[in-house]
């Protein structure tokens, strides 16, 4: 085949390797993930809660995690702190602790757009440079980093899932985004 495209007859499944999983058969170690769901269910809980496990080493909802890694936090949306330091206090961790293996980045992302992307591109690149871990890169929220941008559109939401591509292959890491679901489903 002269193509870009692996193929891959359904025959050859079989033979293939599993991914590699940061928390075994939940979140691979690289990749795009999605946590989704209505608004106040707990969705930023369930990342702060993910990103301690991976810290930690311990289970992450009954599954084990496979691998210990650092993470980045945008918090795009509320307010983080109350919720990090409960999850902490629920692990016995102390905040100290995670100074080198959890940034928190506040401000505003519009991963749509060039000038912005690469801003955050700039600032990953800056922290592995000075030793921060970035295993696990969570977005809170998408809709706030898509602010302007057309989460609807076709053209808009493949810019933005590009760009997190992009950025989970050159730092080999998992970007987790996390997204509501809409107004009219949550009616």
């Amino acid at each position: 085949f002269n193509t870009n495209f692996k193929v891959l007859r359904p025959s050859e499944i079989p033979g293939m390797m599993p991914p590699d999983w940061l928390t075994e058969n939940v979140f691979p170690e690289q990749g795009v993930c999605v946590i989704y769901g209505h608004s106040g269910v707990g969705k930023t809980f369930v990342v702060l809660d993910h990103a301690l496990a991976t810290y930690s080493g311990r289970p992450f909802m009954g599954h084990n995690t496979v691998k210990r890694r650092g993470s980045v936090y945008l918090c795009l949306e509320g307010d983080v702190r109350t919720r990090l330091m409960a999850a902490a206090l629920s692990y016995g961790i102390p905040l100290a602790d995670l100074d080198t293996h959890l940034t928190i980045l506040e401000g505003a992302l519009h991963i749509t757009e060039g000038d912005s992307y690469d801003q955050l591109y700039n600032t990953l690149v800056q922290l592995r440079e000075q030793h921060y871990e970035i295993g696990t890169v969570y977005i809170d929220t998408l809709a706030q980093a898509m602010a302007g941008a057309n989460e609807n559109a076709a053209e808009d939401m493949g810019t933005a899932i590009a760009h997190v591509t992009a950025l989970a292959r050159e730092f080999d890491c998992l970007m987790v985004l996390v997204h509501h679901t809409g107004k009219v489903a949550e009616a």
